[in-house]
């Protein structure tokens, strides 16, 4: 396929997972897209340029999602009075923050930011802020 096609492909793709990632948002069941990529060595990986241009895609996806879904969160107040209320708001928080963390610690998703780490990739310091943001 020629250029164009594949950036128009590529186009869609962002386009299908951010009205995705927005979907989920509203419905409250936040997925994070993960390419299927299998990582045996990290340092290997590195010289793969497929695998890294896969997981910088991915990382470009996540970053702004997530993004979005903690200044949602923070946007949010107790929906009542009292330490029920209270206890429900931090309950929810903390079940939509959690769902992505768990996601984010899973083995494959570590060696993948680990290639990402070894190739000194430029998208690396947003998607590292905004897990830290995610993370306090």
């Amino acid at each position: 396929p020629d250029s164009g096609n594949l950036d128009f492909v590529n186009n869609m793709s962002k386009f299908v997972s951010q009205v995705t990632h927005a979907l989920q948002q509203v419905t409250g069941d936040f997925r994070l897209n993960i390419p299927t990529v299998l990582i045996d060595d990290s340092q290997r990986a590195v010289d793969n340029f497929e695998i890294v241009t896969q997981i910088e895609a991915a990382l470009e996806d996540w970053t702004p999602a997530i993004a979005a879904l903690i200044e949602q969160q923070q946007g949010k107040t107790a929906g009542g009075k009292g330490p029920l209320a209270e206890i429900e708001f931090w309950r929810t928080r903390n079940a939509s923050l959690s769902t992505i963390s768990e996601q984010l610690n899973t083995p494959n998703v570590r060696k993948m930011i680990e290639v990402l780490e070894n190739s000194d990739s430029g998208t690396l310091p947003n998607f590292k802020y905004v897990y830290g943001e995610l993370q306090k």
